[in-house]
């Protein structure tokens, strides 16, 4: 589901509900590492994906589903649709096999660009199943 969504901000937000049948369970949130996460880095989970820019971009809680997220992290596929989403809309949520993005389109450009990364996630999600 894509929707277009308006508020008093002059610029308009997509949000984006995905799902995939089949898959593992995961139950995550990613986020763009910003100045506010210095004390929330203390009591994150420190699930870490061996890439040096993902690990500095992203921050990502999700210790209940640890095992699969661990894999999911390692690609680098993954890593880079993940970083492409946070870029845009700050927070991804993913819980069971349903992904949640809300972008703020600032550039029109970026309406196809969010979906993309969208279906790119969900086809890792898809493989673990």
């Amino acid at each position: 589901m894509e929707e277009f969504i308006r508020n008093d901000d002059p610029e308009p937000f997509l949000r984006v509900v995905a799902s995939v049948t089949g898959a593992q369970p995961l139950m995550a949130t990613f986020e763009r590492r910003t100045a506010k996460h210095t004390l929330k880095r203390l009591f994150s989970s420190k699930i870490k994906s061996g890439d040096a820019l993902f690990d500095q971009s992203v921050i990502i809680t999700g210790s209940r589903t640890r095992p699969v997220l661990e894999t999911l992290v390692r690609h680098d596929g993954f890593q880079s649709a993940v970083m492409s989403l946070t870029a845009h809309g700050d927070v991804v949520t993913v819980n069971s096999s349903r992904l949640t993005v809300v972008a703020q389109l600032t550039d029109f450009d970026l309406r196809a660009e969010v979906p993309l990364a969208t279906v790119a996630v969900l086809r890792h999600l898809a493989r673990l199943g």
